[in-house]
């Protein structure tokens, strides 16, 4: 099975430039298209592509402002 990149939640909006608290209310609130992932151990788990639909949303709103 290939080893697919995984990020944390930490990672993820460190990378988007979003309080984490920020990226799970995306999640909840689905304004982000993505299937909510955890590991083992409870914690978020992003894919590469959860990635970039969380900073093509960020970009969206931005541009918004």
């Amino acid at each position: 099975m290939p080893s697919v990149k995984g990020y944390s939640l930490k990672e993820v909006a460190t990378k988007v430039g979003k309080s984490k608290a920020t990226i799970v209310r995306w999640m909840i609130a689905k304004k982000v298209q993505i299937t909510r992932k955890k590991t083992a151990q409870g914690h978020y788990f992003f894919t590469e592509a959860d990635l970039q639909k969380l900073k093509s949303f960020n970009e969206s709103i931005q541009e918004a402002d």
